[in-house]
């Protein structure tokens, strides 16, 4: 899942949505995923300051794509889902299209090991 910013809102006047889910091996190898990330990003780029996903923590391959497109680990959500009869973590990821001055993203103890 992803979301980006929407200045239409106003709340959260830089937050809009944006949700999807592949399937393991769907297209593996082929570039693929990192196009669509990469889509997102571009798209993204002239209505907001950042992009947000989550990866469940486990998910190895979906942390090796998102890393190199900038996304850093900023937060994690215990049990954010139930899969199977799991109770599976989350990481919440972030990359800043054009952050405030000043703004870095802080890394909590919980992901400091990672």
């Amino acid at each position: 899942m992803s979301r980006a910013v929407d200045p239409d809102l106003r709340r959260r006047a830089a937050q809009g949505n944006a949700h999807g889910h592949v399937r393991p091996g769907a297209g593996a190898g082929s570039g693929l995923a990192s196009a669509l990330v990469e889509a997102v990003i571009e798209r993204a780029r002239n209505h907001a300051i950042l992009v947000e996903l989550s990866v469940v923590t486990t998910n190895e391959p979906a942390l090796r794509l998102y890393e190199p497109h900038g996304f850093e680990i900023y937060g994690l959500d215990p049990c954010a889902l139930k899969h199977g009869g799991r109770h599976l973590d989350e990481y919440q990821m972030t990359r800043f299209l054009a952050p405030p001055p000043g703004w870095t993203v802080l890394k909590p103890p919980s992901v400091a090991w990672r």
